[in-house]
């Protein structure tokens, strides 16, 4: 047995091959989890184009794409319990059965309530994908291989936010906001084929009661977190209706927390915190979502309502860059595989810090053009950095840990990226309020506050990230 492959190890046998087989099935979960996130960039482009359309407020709008994520964060807490209880083909049919009718209701959706019930149900698909593609990846390809190929399976869901803006802003201009749904149907029927006919089993199936009390209590947390956080900007800081759910968002985490704790299989298994390599990786993960998701949703906006740009133009400002970082994400982990985690980590989360403060200091007072340039900087940062982490992380657990760890990480960077999307909006909501006279002035001020904010976070990352790494306690 090769060294460090116990990390990996579990009772049911198989034989790990890198065959077309394991190949398609990387590339069928990676292309669904990949529509997903391109209709949630999309998504992005075109509020400005539901808000009129509809009749809708910035922190309204917003809940597009928050929906989107907090289903995601509800839905992969379970991605654990599900691989135990049932074949990982049939939960790919369900993934496929949820985004296909979500998509649907997205293209039909004659009220903004039916494009959110559209985006939830889309939101569910890509929760049930996402951590199989990870799995799949940890339990069927060669150790050697594993970094490799996660760096190819992190691109096709790097692509998703070059393509979604740019895709969303040349739609929405030809044939109206709704062909955008359409034309992820040929995405979902290549990943059907694909995924219903290679996936195969590498796990023993170990039915298991569901913890329902847990995902109800998890799922109310989440809930009360990100409504008033949505919704601060317009009931008032003041108002007891925010104070008291982000109260109750507390303790049922706390609830949460110690429900876990008694259970031997709980829904979340939150003992892995306790080791310091994985838990200061998670923490940088996280805070790199939270204003990836928020720049996501500030850039477009941005130079729509403040410089008048097209929404092609705004959708197209960080193609160049996601092009790019998705390229060379298969590199990266390439690199991590021959010399380790700790420089290509290290360089990663450092050009995502120094493109931070770029922004920070120029993107209120340059050009679409010229913010193009400056974005590559940070997708190249996140294609050394975000999958490299991920794998270091999950290398520091126990081989009985990897699921679990897996769903912690996903569940936690959807959350996270539902908060970043819904504090940026309302910090433009508060900047365009003090502005009410001028919409392009308000948003303007609006995104220069969330610019400081994200500057402060990417530090606390850097810094995050340093820490895991000198935390390693197994070899990478």
């Amino acid at each position: 047995m090769k060294e460090g492959s116990w990390l990996f190890m579990s009772t049911y046998q198989f034989e790990r091959r890198l065959d077309a087989r394991v190949m398609i099935s990387v590339v069928a979960t990676g292309l669904l989890t990949f529509t997903g996130v391109c209709a949630e960039t999309a998504m992005n482009v075109i509020f400005p184009t539901l808000m009129k359309e509809f009749n809708i407020t910035t922190s309204t709008v917003q809940w597009v794409t928050t929906i989107n994520l907090l289903m995601l964060a509800i839905i992969i807490p379970t991605s654990s319990w599900l691989k135990k209880c049932f074949r990982t083909r049939t939960l790919f049919g369900a993934a496929i059965f949820f985004f296909l009718a979500g998509t649907l209701l997205g293209m039909w959706s004659p009220s903004f309530l039916v494009l959110i019930i559209g985006r939830m149900l889309q939101g569910i698909g890509t929760g049930m994908a996402m951590p199989m593609m990870s799995n799949i990846i940890l339990e069927q390809v060669p150790f050697k291989n594993t970094a490799t190929i996660m760096g190819f399976a992190t691109l096709t869901i790097a692509l998703g936010p070059a393509l979604g803006p740019a895709i969303g802003g040349l739609i929405v201009g030809i044939a109206g906001w709704r062909m955008i749904f359409a034309c992820l149907l040929p995405f979902i029927i290549f990943a059907a084929i694909g995924g219903l006919t290679c996936i195969y089993q590498s796990s023993e199936i170990d039915k298991q009661p569901f913890d329902l009390k847990g995902f109800l209590m998890l799922a109310i947390c989440f809930i009360c977190l990100l409504v008033p956080l949505s919704n601060i900007s317009h009931v008032g800081v003041t108002s007891p209706m925010i104070w008291v759910m982000l109260l109750l968002a507390v303790i049922f985490l706390v609830l949460f927390k110690k429900h876990c704790d008694k259970r031997e299989t709980p829904l979340l298994n939150l003992t892995i915190l306790r080791t310091p390599a994985f838990t200061f990786s998670l923490a940088a993960l996280l805070l790199n979502q939270f204003f990836t998701l928020a720049r996501g949703f500030m850039i477009p906006n941005f130079f729509q309502l403040t410089n008048g740009d097209s929404a092609l133009l705004s959708g197209c400002i960080i193609l160049p860059a996601c092009l790019i970082g998705a390229i060379s994400n298969p590199f990266s982990g390439r690199l991590y595989d021959h010399i380790g985690p700790k420089v290509p980590i290290t360089l990663g989360f450092l050009l995502i810090l120094f493109e931070v403060t770029l922004e920070m200091l120029f993107m209120c007072h340059v050009s679409a053009y010229v913010m193009m340039g400056i974005a590559i900087i940070f997708c190249l940062g996140q294609s050394l950095s975000t999958g490299n982490t991920t794998t270091f992380a999950l290398r520091n657990l126990p081989a009985t840990y990897t699921a679990d760890g897996t769903a912690v990480i996903n569940t936690l960077q959807q959350l996270f990226g539902a908060i970043g999307t819904a504090v940026a909006s309302t910090v433009v909501s508060f900047g365009q309020a003090a502005h009410p006279e001028d919409l392009a002035l308000g948003t303007q001020v609006g995104t220069q506050w969330s610019l400081y904010m994200i500057f402060v976070l990417a530090i606390v990352m850097f810094v995050c990230a340093l820490k895991g790494l000198r935390s390693q306690t197994h070899s990478n």
